[in-house]
């Protein structure tokens, strides 16, 4: 845990490098102690009745998409784009920072879809020069842009952390009266923090298994409610 410490503070990605299966068992017992540690901090609030479960985290737009669908955007499609969108970047190359522009538009195009209801047309136009703007840095202005990422390593990883974290917002309704959404926010953040030290310490590739892993494991009550209805 001290890396990751270390990796938070000083953005230093210190460590031996495995085969794959060695690789796998290290990410997945920091997981399991970052887990731990979360969930003693939920049992103690619990404890001190700031929790709740009654429904206070909801998706409501996700409730017409079928749980099949739900279940494959989650465990599948969810962890790639936004891997690639928040942690590909964090080694900067013309080709990852494209890539993460080109998905960034795709997760904005959807992000935005509930604010741009009855103005459809204007979020094509926002969405269109959005990219086209986002697309021209790094296709011509590329060394200034590498120059911004490689200069401001942690300052980077702090924001695409962050970032991510915002980027969840719209799953929880904050407008409850205990601190669940607060915590499953704090719960994201710090995966934003692993899943970033994953990516710089073992390479995208793991910080994609990792997320998919995480975000699995959390759907297991939705995927054994679909298998067994």
């Amino acid at each position: 845990m001290k890396q990751i410490f270390d990796f938070i503070y000083s953005g230093e990605v210190n460590g031996d490098i495995f085969n794959t299966w060695g690789n796998i068992k290290f990410i997945l017992s920091k997981y399991f102690l970052i887990l731990l540690t979360y969930i003693l901090i939920a049992i103690l609030l619990a404890f001190l009745g700031v929790l709740s479960s009654n429904g206070e985290v909801t998706v409501e737009h996700a409730k017409k998409i079928p749980t099949i669908v739900k279940i494959f955007l989650v465990c599948l499609f969810v962890p790639i784009i936004e891997e690639l969108i928040f942690r590909l970047p964090l080694i900067s190359s013309k080709i990852n920072i494209i890539v993460s522009l080109f998905c960034f538009t795709i997760f904005l195009y959807f992000f935005t879809r509930k604010y741009f209801i009855s103005y459809e047309y204007f979020k094509y136009f926002f969405i269109s020069v959005f990219f086209i703007g986002c697309m021209y840095f790094p296709i011509f202005k590329y060394e200034y842009v590498h120059n911004i990422l490689t200069g401001n390593k942690v300052f980077m990883i702090h924001f695409y952390s962050i970032l991510f974290c915002i980027a969840h917002f719209g799953n929880y309704n904050f407008n409850s009266n205990t601190f669940t959404p607060y915590l499953i926010s704090l719960s994201v953040l710090i995966n934003g923090y692993y899943f970033s030290y994953i990516r710089l310490r073992f390479g995208i590739e793991y910080s994609i298994f990792i997320h998919m892993f995480h975000n699995t494991l959390v759907s297991i009550p939705m995927i054994i409610k679909y298998i067994t209805k």
